[in-house]
């Protein structure tokens, strides 16, 4: 039987129930598409992004490195890590900046850290001093920059999503 002869033997209410099936089938990979477009787009519409951003004003002595969360979403933060010539330097506690802040050279002034003890989280727009120093008395600026430079830090955070992340400062 060949493909010419079995359609024409088709009665009407064959006809109905492929046009049926065809439909059916057409309507669930739009659902199906449907279904992936939106989940992708409530990704997103929550998806944190994070800058770390440093500043030295040589003006008024003072240092300060900072992560706000520029994206749509919160950021849910996992970990902080701090190095130190490519070393990890482990802050604890808020104390532990101003150890690292000894190990710089002709570094000095009031230190202000931040240590993280448990999962936070970044709204956005939010941000969060990491390290700030003030008061510095170092006359060349040129040389607290060059001492910054040995510093870097990498954020590791999570969308709503549970999309994971990694966001990294280091002055150059």
């Amino acid at each position: 039987m060949t493909l010419c002869t079995w359609i024409s033997n088709l009665e009407t209410k064959d006809i109905v129930s492929i046009a049926s099936a065809v439909i059916a089938l057409c309507a669930l990979f739009t659902a199906i598409w449907n279904a992936v477009a939106t989940r992708k787009h409530h990704k997103l519409s929550v998806r944190p992004h994070l800058s770390l951003m440093g500043s030295i004003i040589p003006e008024s002595p003072h240092v300060n490195i900072s992560v706000r969360n520029t994206g749509l979403g919160t950021a849910i933060l996992d970990k902080i890590e701090v190095y130190l010539d490519n070393a990890i330097f482990p802050i604890t506690r808020a104390t532990h900046w101003f150890d690292l802040v000894q190990k710089l050279h002709n570094v000095t002034g009031d230190v202000e850290g931040y240590a993280m003890f448990n999962t936070e989280s970044l709204r956005p727009g939010e941000s969060l001093t990491l390290l700030e120093i003030t008061g510095n008395h170092v006359v060349d600026p040129e040389v607290v920059q060059a001492q910054i430079e040995r510093i870097k830090i990498v954020v590791s955070y999570k969308s709503m999503y549970e999309e994971r992340f990694t966001e990294t400062y280091q002055r150059n």
